[in-house]
């Protein structure tokens, strides 16, 4: 999987990528194209690689000289097409020419301008950020060492090109028509010849074209994370010793936002997940569907290379994130809520039945249909995943669930003692979203206590409570 097919099915994915500041078509090919990851030691060469571009932009030199590099980045240009023209013996034009020009200038520029990041990385990873040396092939595209951003065969290529273009411009003086076309036609043979003769040269620095294209998307990509994370706090998740995952203020970025436009603080979670299911109860608006997003994005970016939104983080590697969140009605099939969902959760349960490590996040199983259903159902699933080596979080809001889980309750709605009517946008800021440890097999009465909240006729939620108290 990519970070691009990842952005298509998870919003808070696309709200990062597009918070980040990306400069280059290179770059954002080059971020785009990261994978999902199994590999512990690929994932801390990646982690390793953001610490070092945080501890280079902490000096205030270094940022100053990083924008001067974004300024540059900003207006490079893919040459992989070209490359792999000059490797397919294709003879350049002028204009392809100039584009390995451009691009070779540019990379001897950032290449000069954060010539010291080797002291901020790894010695393994000195190559990841530092470009290959292409003063040799500028040369040869620029022999006279202009260094100017243009591409043109100079006389300099060929003494005979030079006395051709001279007896041209007495020609032209001359007004002699014939001559001006014989000589013209020679000097269009030398050119060619002189291209052709370019393109060969340069082809000996293919791999290190390719190279500087690959160390572009590479600069520009990190340097853009590590500064995103450290203006939002994100941190560097920790591999579990002891098979948990466990995070303490795990927020949700887009939400977090949002939040903020309007002046208000989001509240974080704490969370430790084992092999043994984990069941979340709590009032519809409470949470349950935040949280399980926030630990499926935390998952994606940790395997992705990336930080994550947490005060801490500590994760297991798992072979891929199973996911039941929000309505799965499938119109274009005929198929209800209920038939997407249960054959969604199908699916699930043959890919956790092979045995290999997975996250499994589904949003009210079950919510459909009638209560003694799906309770069952619920049951059932949790049953099956305690058989198995996933990690799981299962949001409900049945009570009378026997299978043996680690279970949460978002601990819900503050009582509203000033009596006030409140609006549904002012809901969140009564609610408490944090988890706490739910020893009662009873779920809470919380639609009530938000009808409560709404001031909602008090004869109507009062007749509710006392037939629930009869139950």
């Amino acid at each position: 999987m990519t970070l691009k097919a990842a952005i298509e099915k998870h919003n808070g994915l696309s709200f990062i990528f597009n918070e980040l500041n990306i400069s280059s078509s290179i770059g954002r090919k080059s971020l785009l194209e990261t994978k999902f990851s199994k590999d512990k030691a690929h994932l801390l060469s990646q982690y390793s690689i953001i610490e070092s571009c945080q501890s280079y932009i902490s000096e205030e030199i270094n940022r100053k000289t990083l924008a001067k590099v974004k300024l540059i980045l900003s207006y490079i240009n893919d040459i992989g097409g070209t490359i792999k023209q000059l490797n397919q013996n294709q003879i350049l034009d002028d204009i392809s020419l100039f584009q390995i020009k451009q691009f070779s200038l540019s990379c001897s520029k950032i290449k000069s301008y954060i010539f010291d990041i080797d002291k901020y990385l790894d010695s393994n990873l000195i190559n990841k950020l530092n470009l290959p040396d292409l003063n040799q092939a500028l040369k040869i595209l620029d022999p006279e060492g202009l260094m100017l951003n243009q591409f043109y065969i100079y006389n300099s290529y060929s003494k005979e090109l030079a006395n051709k273009r001279k007896d041209w411009e007495i020609a032209k003086e001359e007004g002699d028509e014939t001559k001006i076309t014989i000589i013209y036609s020679e000097i269009d043979d030398l050119e060619n010849g002189i291209r052709e003769n370019i393109s060969t040269k340069l082809r000996e620095f293919s791999e290190d074209f390719i190279q500087s294209i690959k160390i572009i998307g590479e600069i520009d990509k990190s340097f853009s994370l590590a500064e995103y994370f450290t203006k939002n706090n994100f941190i560097k998740p920790i591999f579990s010793n002891t098979q948990i995952i466990s995070y303490k203020q795990l927020s949700y970025p887009p939400l977090v936002s949002k939040l903020k436009e309007t002046k208000k603080i989001y509240q974080p979670i704490d969370i430790c997940l084992t092999n043994t299911p984990c069941l979340v109860t709590g009032a519809n608006m409470a949470g349950k569907t935040i949280l399980l997003r926030s630990l499926h994005l935390s998952q994606l970016l940790a395997q992705f290379g990336f930080f994550v939104p947490a005060k801490e983080a500590e994760i297991v590697l798992v072979e891929d994130i199973l996911c039941s969140i929000g309505d799965n009605q499938n119109e274009a099939e005929g198929l209800s809520s209920y038939a997407s969902e249960i054959l969604l959760l199908n699916d699930i349960i043959k890919k956790v039945k092979q045995g290999k490590k997975y996250l499994v996040l589904v949003d009210e199983l079950a919510r459909t249909t009638n209560p003694t259903e799906g309770l069952a159902l619920v049951d059932s699933f949790l049953n099956i995943l305690s058989k198995h080596i996933s990690f799981s979080v299962t949001t409900t809001h049945y009570s009378g669930i026997t299978t043996k889980a680690h279970r949460l309750r978002v601990k819900g709605f503050i009582p509203n003692n000033n009596q006030e009517e409140l609006s549904i946008s002012e809901i969140p800021s009564q609610i408490d979203y944090s988890l706490i440890e739910d020893h009662d097999n009873k779920i809470p009465n919380e639609a009530l206590n938000l009808a409560d909240l709404l001031n909602v006729d008090k004869e109507f939620i009062d007749g509710a409570r006392k037939l629930i108290k009869k139950v």
